[in-house]
């Protein structure tokens, strides 16, 4: 889940949507579907500004998506073992943390730039 001003996004990997929420009483907006959501694994999603989301996920992908469209406009050519995401402006992330499904011991970090890899 990512507060992006007054909305609360969910991303459900069972039904590989984006629920979209009220960020006050948490009222369900509308749900947006998007096969860029892994129905395995682990992933997290951070907010970009606007409309626009990025996710992370154990299959080593970084994806950015609108919420709104569920249309992914880029998609990382790289393998980062890293899941959790935190973007710090529009263009750089930083990536960190794993799980046990991809690296038991190591807590590495980068910081990509998602416009070029």
């Amino acid at each position: 889940m990512v507060v992006a001003g007054d909305l609360a996004l969910v991303a459900s990997a069972t039904l590989s949507q984006i629920n979209v929420h009220c960020a006050k009483d948490l009222t369900l907006l509308r749900s947006t579907n998007c096969d860029a959501i892994p129905t395995v694994g682990h992933f997290s999603i951070g907010s970009l500004g606007g409309d626009m989301l990025i996710l992370a996920s154990d299959l080593g992908v970084i994806s950015t998506l609108n919420h709104v469209t569920g249309h992914v406009t880029y998609t990382s050519s790289h393998k980062f073992k890293e899941t959790a995401v935190q973007p710090l402006n529009d263009e750089i992330v930083v990536l960190s943390g794993c799980n046990w499904y991809n690296c038991r011991n190591d807590v590495s970090a980068k910081v990509p730039n998602i416009k070029t890899g």
